[in-house]
């Protein structure tokens, strides 16, 4: 299991990868986020955690803290 310092630092790498993907590719943030879901439900479903994938976003969607939150890229 991982630490939070160790889930900062993959939160970080995402966040630049994803940022430079987008300006490589000149796509909109939000076309990028549904290739990015769609690749990791696909992802997910080759292992067979994609029960456990939709139970954790429909969970985190719901959760009072993700309504706070008004930016994820810092």
């Amino acid at each position: 299991m991982m630490n939070d310092e160790q889930l900062i630092e993959i939160s970080r790498e995402l966040d630049t990868f994803l940022i430079e993907i987008s300006m490589k590719h000149k796509v909109s943030t939000l076309s990028l986020s549904a290739i990015t879901l769609a690749r990791l439900m696909r992802f997910t479903e080759e292992d067979d955690s994609n029960k456990d994938f939709r139970k954790i976003m429909s969970e985190a969607l719901s959760a009072p803290l993700y309504k706070s939150f008004k930016r994820t890229l810092q």
